[in-house]
């Protein structure tokens, strides 16, 4: 008789595994149709799209290497001059933005109170310093840049810098509103604590979106977008709320760089994983989940979701973004660079 308890006792847990783990899997399709296109680890997944068939690659980050790929042949060509005013700059590699034409880039240092402005083979630079920790972004063409102050508590308001005058006289710069992202707890909602400025875009239009967020492990039912104009106005600012298309276990907007679309990138847990720990290095396994929302007519399609485990670099997807036309999506999975057709 205690045999056969034990016996359905354990048939019930096999049950409930199996059952957790087949609701565990997100009711959408897995991702189909994405094409391998340059190996790319997974541990230091630093890539920007310069033009529909180039990249510029951070190789290595100690010493820095850079080098540019091109997708269609898969030739690449180093950047010592990039590298070397990278590495002696103490560049920050998540602030490097790349400006609308391919010609020149940005980044921050490392305290943030110091922005390079290079061309993109390194070959001219020039360094503007700022009395508080500043992150820059491309305003228009390669020509403006927008630095915004930041701090942990909020982004206050900044300048418009114009690359062809002497920056280092701080000559050509006009100031910007404040975008009063003051304590998001305070201003839009216990909802929202912080500011994923990492994925921050500044508009041909001169608007400057950033979602606000509890982090990236946080369920979310709604995203809540920060914008604010270059006007002269403290209340330029204004929060546009969008409903998240899936239930999600963290969820992460990113923009086409033509602004006609928004990707979100959801995460789900699998239950078994986290709760039994299966598994030997310790790693988590996680469903990500890929959607599109076209803003001219507010239509959301569903990509598919790929398996992941969390944290484990050989796994992904990492840096989700729009290829430069917006007509692909790319990411790094299992060490490889995909590129995902998108219809508009």
């Amino acid at each position: 008789m205690r045999l056969r308890n034990v016996f359905l006792g354990g048939l019930a847990i096999v049950a409930i595994v199996l059952v957790l783990g087949f609701q565990s899997r997100p009711d959408i399709p897995p991702l189909k149709g994405a094409s391998p296109m340059v190996p790319l680890p997974g541990n230091n997944p630093f890539y920007w799209w310069v033009r529909p068939d180039e990249l510029l690659v951070l190789r290595e980050r100690k010493p820095c290497q850079f080098v540019r790929i091109r997708v269609s042949d898969k030739t690449e060509a180093p950047l010592p001059l990039l590298s070397q005013h990278f590495e002696q700059f103490d560049g920050l590699p998540e602030t490097l933005r790349i400006s609308r034409n391919g010609d020149y880039l940005l980044w921050a240092s490392a305290d943030k109170k110091r922005t390079l402005i290079a061309r993109a083979d390194g070959a001219e630079y020039q360094e503007v310093r700022h009395d508080m920790p500043t992150l820059p972004f491309w305003f228009d063409g390669s020509r403006r840049w927008v630095g915004f102050g930041v701090n942990s508590e909020r982004i206050d308001g900044g300048y418009l810098f114009d690359r062809t005058k002497n920056s280092k006289k701080m000559s050509g710069f006009q100031p910007l509103a404040a975008t009063y992202f003051l304590k998001p707890t305070e201003t839009v909602g216990a909802d929202y604590d912080g500011t994923n400025i990492d994925r921050a875009f500044v508009t041909s239009a001169g608007q400057f979106l950033a979602q606000l967020w509890r982090g990236p492990d946080e369920p979310t039912k709604f995203i809540k977008i920060g914008t604010a104009g270059m006007t002269a106005s403290p209340f330029a600012s204004n929060f546009a709320t969008l409903p998240v298309p899936h239930v999600n276990n963290g969820a992460e907007i990113f923009y086409s760089p033509d602004e006609t679309s928004m990707g979100w990138i959801l995460k789900f847990r699998d239950p078994v994983s986290q709760n039994l720990g299966f598994g030997t290095t310790g790693f988590k396994k996680y469903y990500t989940g890929l959607w599109v929302t076209n803003r001219l007519n507010k239509v959301t399609r569903c990509l598919g979701y790929l398996e992941t485990v969390r944290d484990d670099p050989k796994s992904g997807p990492y840096n989700v973004q729009f290829t430069p036309d917006a007509k692909s999506i790319s990411y790094i999975y299992n060490n490889m660079l995909y590129l995902l057709p998108v219809s508009k």
